[in-house]
């Protein structure tokens, strides 16, 4: 095929679009739902992926000082703890502040105010630079001789980072064969399109027209239905998706701390590639069942 006849190809492309509008329109429909239910889906495991991600790094590690050590000394160590490179921050709650604070979240406790000694210690948050290294970190804590106890909740940790793992796989492996799927219904679709001009296709064979040839105006029409489609998909899976982050998301007082954020150009994007991708791929193999015969 030479370069040359690209603009009599695209020209008959956009002609037999029109002249086939009905049977477009069913493809474009279509390729819409099967992409819409694939952005679904891909954005649901995004943020269930995110969140599994996100909820170990929410988890610290607390120091909790014996409580015959001045703070000077406690500074000291907070400052020689956030030396270390695994960690990204570290907090000192003073033992007044956490008495003071403990104090007033139970003010329904009148017996609090009999107690005239604190005796609550000082305390260290500490975040790492990753959850995986909370328990290292809490293994080296655990040597320090000043330290009267180190809360570091290794075991929920580990069950969140293997959820997380877990996640990630079954996201990556569901997402392809929903892409395998969704492009197998485009490819059903574009061949009925294809079986109702086997005639055009078998004259344009016996005209001595190259594969090449046949092949680029369907193939070029498979790409542009399945945009199509994908960008009417595109739209659809915005809109619920920032009806989720705005009705339901922003009333979950838990995920304060876990914002999933989501780049609706960049999905946006994904799925139109997806979609010209799904049509293209559906009408090159749809199409070799009618070049063979």
């Amino acid at each position: 095929m030479r370069f040359n006849s690209l603009p009599f190809l695209l020209n008959e492309m956009l002609l037999n679009l029109w002249r086939q509008r009905l049977t477009t329109l069913a493809c474009i429909t279509t390729a819409a739902i099967s992409v819409t239910i694939l952005g679904i889906f891909l954005g649901l495991a995004w943020h269930v992926t995110h969140l599994a991600i996100a909820l170990p790094q929410t988890l610290e590690v607390f120091a909790y000082f014996q409580t015959s050590i001045p703070r000077e000394r406690v500074v000291e160590m907070q400052q020689k703890i956030e030396a270390w490179p695994e960690v990204r921050r570290v907090q000192l709650v003073t033992r007044e502040e956490a008495w003071r604070k403990y104090k007033n979240e139970r003010s329904d406790f009148p017996e609090l105010a009999d107690i005239t000694e604190n005796p609550l210690p000082d305390k260290l948050e500490i975040r790492t630079i990753s959850p995986e290294q909370n328990i290292a970190v809490a293994a080296k804590l655990r040597k320090l001789p000043e330290l009267d106890d180190v809360v570091a909740k290794e075991e929920i940790l580990s069950r969140l980072l293997a959820i997380g793992k877990i996640v990630r796989t079954a996201s990556l492996f569901l997402a392809a064969l929903l892409a395998l799927g969704t492009s197998a219904v485009i490819g059903n679709a574009i061949r009925v399109t294809l079986y109702a001009r086997r005639r055009d296709i078998e004259v344009m064979q016996l005209v001595g027209a190259t594969d090449a040839f046949i092949r680029f105006p369907f193939v070029a029409e498979g790409a542009l239905v399945g945009a199509c489609g994908a960008a009417l998909a595109s739209a659809a899976v915005l809109c619920g998706l920032r009806y989720l982050q705005t009705q339901v998301v922003s009333g979950m007082t838990f995920m304060n701390e876990v914002r999933v954020e989501i780049s609706e150009p960049g999905l946006a994007a994904v799925l139109i590639i997806l979609g010209i991708a799904a049509g293209t791929f559906g009408s090159a193999v749809s199409l070799r069942r009618f070049l063979q015969t």
